[in-house]
């Protein structure tokens, strides 16, 4: 008879309740079950880890195996419980020998050959495990996903002899001996006949992350390097100036490993852990930071968990750039916009959709999208067919400034959600989702008989880009409606709620009328007045209520076509936004469209010539109390655009401007 706990937890939405793993061995007829509201791609994991034992040489128990995944109540679903149940058989078996599984979290499917694989969703439970105070068990193809937040504590190996042996030489707080004992006889012949032809046969990969250990003052110090060279890469560039060559930067990121290894080498006694074999070094990407030098093995019993070798450096310098781009993002605001400004505008050096210059004409709609861009303002283009209205649309995102610390995380939790993973390069690239117009509610807003995220929830602190926004079935769009001003979505089953962030910018196309030529000078529309009516009043009064800027994109003439493009860059136009973003940031810490009505009340109060415009403009078109906050919020982006404290009239007339109602009575 034999008992063995561990700790795992459960998927839901961005919530990860602890689930406890108990395997329990007992005597009676061979039988192994699974209890505790388990799907079905839970229960198949007997077969798996089964069949991963037999392969790695393990003696799988002949007796009653209950394994047990507690509480009860809640669902399970997937493979990500399968190396918590094989390593509590091996250790109810007494074929693994370690007292303090309780320091750790487990996460892992296994294949039928003992390999770790990766899980979704990864990332919003190694959140809570290191808010717990616990270390991540992880496969090590979900590495550089589970090292993302700065409290990173995480051990991930690529097979179960592995981390079996990882666990075998770590005491109890969370150190191993790097000197120590390699793999048995049994785990090296597996390790063997899984990589025939390698030139490698010693332990696979086995990497430590403890990005919380005092004892990786090497790597901070080489972050620190680094974050400031790139500090004066980013202000010249945020003046115009010539971006520093990127071999340069490899130097930069080689010379800052090299003082990390030096410095570790010769103060770094006790440390979190990191074991990595040759054949890890040579092709270990996966990792940020994996490799010991033997300068460092010889010298400490214990090496550093953060060292990152050349090759890494070489291979990996925009996981590492990535990594020091987090902690500047994390920083207060309360050091002033230029200090940041630099920075952010460098995050994202070549333009995301193309470059805003390589757009003919069409000045009035630029400069819309950079109020957008800059305010975080829903926007509607509409106009004729063929003038441009997507192709500026997907320009929208080389203008926008790179995500926060606090953003990058949200946003890459949902791409964890979703099985896409995340990595430190795209961490602070917005989303740009497009979704088609045939796409269904569950699609557009989430949903599901196990509540996924939608499109909404995947543009989160991005855009979500509607074209042809007419032809989205009406009940789909008036979905839109909550989210677009709660910032989050509910989605309610009968078993299970989850709620999902959908902080997203609007940007949509359309025609004004069915055949597309209502207002061209050189077609003449040939819908009747009742077409272009119905056609207009499949978006309701409430959702264009909603959109803070629609602007007309009129036909190109094409002598326009036959002058080479001039005017300013995206990087130009983004270097604008992201200082004036940063200065509306550190105003009111979030951004324009995200004001509240507090504030906007306390500013109509103060009034003012251009509160009194506002109010001319309301009793004239009889706008909503919506429609004139929204009208506030974009006349003060133009002000953070301009330089300005205060709205000025020039401001709030251009806000005006670009606010053009349909002439279907929207």
């Amino acid at each position: 008879m034999g008992y063995a706990k561990l700790l795992s937890r459960a998927e839901q939405g961005l919530d990860a309740p602890l689930v406890s793993v108990e395997v329990h061995l007992a005597g009676g007829l061979p039988t192994f079950n699974i209890v505790g509201l388990a799907a079905a791609a839970v229960r198949e994991s007997r077969d798996r880890v089964r069949g991963a034992l037999a392969t790695c040489q393990y003696d799988f128990p002949v007796s009653r195996i209950v394994v047990n995944l507690a509480p009860a109540d809640i669902p399970k679903h997937g493979g990500r419980y399968d190396l918590a149940i094989a390593l509590g058989i091996l250790a109810a078996s007494d074929q693994l020998q370690c007292n303090h599984l309780d320091r750790y979290e487990v996460f892992g499917e296994l294949s039928l050959a003992g390999e770790l694989c990766a899980v979704p969703g990864l990332l919003p439970a190694c959140l809570h495990t290191y808010a717990a105070g616990r270390t991540a068990l992880v496969a090590a193809a979900n590495l550089e996903e589970a090292q993302l937040p700065d409290n990173a504590a995480a051990i991930a190996a690529a097979t179960l002899p592995d981390i079996v042996q990882l666990l075998v030489h770590t005491d109890s707080q969370g150190r191993i001996n790097a000197a120590a004992k390699s793999r048995d006889n049994s785990a090296a012949k597996f390790s063997r006949n899984n990589n025939e032809g390698s030139d490698n046969d010693d332990i696979a990969e086995i990497v430590t992350i403890t990005a919380a250990n005092d004892a990786a003052e090497g790597v901070a110090s080489a972050m620190k390097h680094t974050a400031a060279n790139e500090d004066a890469k980013c202000e010249a560039s945020a003046r115009g100036n010539v971006a520093a060559p990127d071999a340069a930067a490899a130097d930069d990121i080689d010379v800052s490993a090299q003082r990390a290894r030096e410095h570790a080498a010769t103060n770094a006694t006790t440390a979190g852990a990191a074991v990595a074999s040759e054949h890890s070094a040579a092709n270990g990407t996966k990792g940020h930071a994996v490799t010991e030098s033997a300068n460092s093995a010889a010298n400490s019993t214990e090496v550093s968990a953060a060292i990152t070798s050349q090759n890494a450096a070489a291979n990996g310098r925009e996981k590492f750039a990535g990594k020091t781009a987090i902690r500047d993002c994390q920083a207060s605001t309360a050091e002033g916009p230029d200090r940041n400004v630099a920075k952010q505008s460098a995050e994202c050096a070549a333009p995301a959709g193309g470059d805003i210059r390589d757009v003919h004409g069409h000045d009035h709609a630029k400069r819309a999208l950079q109020i957008a861009a800059t305010g975080g303002h829903n926007l509607l283009l509409s106009g004729p067919p063929g003038t441009g209205k997507s192709l500026l649309a997907s320009r929208l995102a080389g203008l926008l400034p790179p995500m926060r610390g606090d953003e990058a995380m949200s946003t890459a939790c949902i791409a964890s959600l979703l099985g896409g993973g995340s990595s430190t390069a795209a961490l602070h690239q917005r989303p740009f989702r497009s979704p088609h117009h045939s796409a269904s509610a569950a699609a557009l807003i989430g949903g599901g008989a196990h509540p996924r995220p939608g499109e909404i929830s995947r543009a989160h602190n991005g855009v979500l880009f509607l074209d042809e926004l007419p032809e989205f079935p009406r009940h789909v769009l008036e979905m839109l409606r909550e989210p677009m001003e709660t910032g989050v979505v509910h989605i309610a089953r009968a078993q299970q709620q989850v709620t999902y962030p959908a902080r997203f910018q609007l940007v949509a196309a359309m025609n004004s009328c069915p055949c597309g030529y209502i207002g061209d000078a050189e077609h003449q529309c040939r819908c009747s007045a009742e077409q272009v009516q119905r056609y207009q009043s499949r978006l309701s009064g409430p959702l264009i209520d909603r959109i803070d800027l629609a602007v007309v994109v009129p036909r190109v003439s094409f002598s326009t076509l036959q002058r080479l493009p001039d005017g300013p860059t995206s990087a130009e136009l983004r270097g604008q936004v992201v200082r004036a973003r940063a200065r509306a940031m550190q105003r009111q810490q979030c951004t324009n469209a995200a004001l509240g009505s507090t504030v906007l009340a306390s500013w109509l109060n103060e009034g003012g010539p251009a509160i009194d415009l506002l109010g001319d403009a309301a009793k004239r078109f009889a706008l909503s109390a919506r429609h004139c906050h929204r009208l506030l919020r974009v006349a003060r982006s133009i002000a953070d655009l301009a330089e300005s404290e205060a709205i000025e009239p020039a401001h709030m007339a251009e806000a005006l401007s670009l606010r053009v109602i349909l002439s279907g009575g929207a």
